[in-house]
């Protein structure tokens, strides 16, 4: 898929089992809400390295606010050039105060397209845009009632269940 490609279900890898990821959010390099789409950053593990790249959909749970849907990122964001692979989730929900150094719990429900390098940063805002738009919809299908309850979030262990894209 290139840049231009529109979301396409047909191209959409579902994953079969939903892989979980779990850790400490911690200050990214503030990008992201410079850009109008905030993200919540885990702390960086090892286990990042055997992570699968590109942008995915799914749930986040934060104990403190609740379970929302979300569009997150595995990798080491080309249009910035970043060195370190990161996890960066955006949460589809306005928040009136930060949440530094809770325990947040991504359950991923599927991928949405690899990571690229954008020409423009209009040209990366239209992508967001296209792919939180899609994952607001697409995480409305009943196919995901049972996932949306995030009930299985609270005992794992992070990083379960990945399956390579």
């Amino acid at each position: 898929m290139n840049k231009n490609d529109e979301i396409d279900n047909n191209k959409l890898n579902l994953i079969e089992k939903p892989f979980i990821l779990q850790g400490k959010v911690i200050h990214g390099f503030g990008r992201g809400k410079k850009i109008g789409f905030p993200t919540a950053n885990l702390e960086y593990s090892e286990d990042f390295q055997k992570l699968s790249t590109g942008v995915f959909f799914g749930f986040a749970k934060l104990n403190k606010f609740g379970i929302f849907k979300m569009v997150m990122t595995i990798g080491c964001n080309p249009s910035f050039e970043n060195k370190i692979k990161t996890v960066e989730a955006h949460l589809l929900h306005e928040f009136n105060q930060d949440f530094y150094n809770e325990h947040l719990s991504l359950i991923i429900c599927g991928y949405i397209r690899p990571l690229i390098k954008f020409s423009s940063i209009d040209e990366l805002l239209q992508a967001i845009q296209k792919d939180r738009d899609f994952a607001e919809k697409e995480l409305e299908d009943s196919k995901y009632n049972e996932l949306r309850k995030c009930e299985n979030l609270d005992n794992q262990n992070s990083n379960q269940n990945q399956n390579s894209n």
